[in-house]
């Protein structure tokens, strides 16, 4: 199956990269509760349901869960660093270890939203997304429920992503599974990569092809069922001030990239 997300380019030191999705994280969303005595809004509660819940959206916010070297990152990795000048390339492949992963990510890399991406590929994620609570501004809600948008690396469960997240945030609040699927993960040394490889030079002579792991899903944890071998390439030759991440769900970016083309 041949489907979306892989095939963008990424530049770094001037090599134009396309990176082939072979692999995905699962997903895990993830309701937690919290409780607390109502009572009324001229008197505030520290306790309250409303600022346990903000609480807990803030450590998982702001705190990484257990970093995983997944096969499919590992590779990426290697493979990316063999095309970039020392010292970038050792700096690059201090990534896998945890000692220095943190520091390289939130010190060295100069683009924050590459880092962000990088780290989404070495953890586990719960990102929270949404909240809800009371209905009166005057009155001190008794129950408060977060959202949590939850994403696996490959080989790992919702169940080992529930105990990651309760690492953070305790056993107290109650935790409900909205929604979950399984990681996918084809082999990289599949032939259809060689053919993906010849196509890709064909058009773009003297670029790198890469197997890579995406951070979303696809309907490949569907078409995986059937037994089905799965890959991302949907060939995008992109301007090296593009940024392929910041075209999903963000403030006009698809707009601002057709302008640039086009002028």
């Amino acid at each position: 199956s041949i489907s979306e997300v892989g095939g963008f380019s990424m530049e770094m030191e001037g090599v134009r990269f396309y990176l082939i999705q072979v692999a995905e994280k699962g997903m895990c969303w993830l309701k937690v509760r919290t409780e607390g005595e109502p009572g009324h809004g001229s008197i505030p509660n520290q306790d309250s349901a409303l600022i346990r819940a903000a609480e807990i959206a803030e450590k998982l916010g702001r705190n990484r869960l257990p970093q995983h070297n997944v096969d499919a990152m590992i590779r990426f990795v290697n493979l990316l660093s063999s095309h970039l000048r020392f010292p970038k390339s050792l700096v690059f492949k201090m990534l896998l270890n945890p000692t220095f992963s943190n520091f390289i990510l939130d010190k060295v890399f100069p683009d924050k939203g590459v880092a962000q991406t990088f780290a989404a590929m070495i953890h586990n994620t719960a990102n929270p997304t949404v909240i809800h609570a009371g209905e009166k501004t005057n009155v001190i809600p008794s129950v408060a429920e977060l959202e949590v948008d939850g994403r696996l690396l490959p080989g790992y469960t919702s169940e080992d992503f529930i105990a990651e997240v309760r690492s953070l945030i305790g056993e107290e609040p109650e935790i409900e599974v909205i929604r979950k699927l399984t990681p996918t993960e084809a082999p990289a040394d599949d032939a259809i990569m060689d053919l993906i490889r010849e196509v890709v030079l064909k058009h773009d002579p003297g670029t790198v092809v890469i197997p890579n792991l995406v951070t979303a899903f696809t309907d490949a944890t569907h078409w995986k069922k059937l037994g089905i071998k799965c890959y991302g390439f949907v060939p995008l030759k992109l301007p090296s001030d593009i940024s392929f991440r910041n075209m999903f769900h963000g403030h006009e970016v698809l707009f601002e990239m057709v302008e640039k083309l086009i002028t």
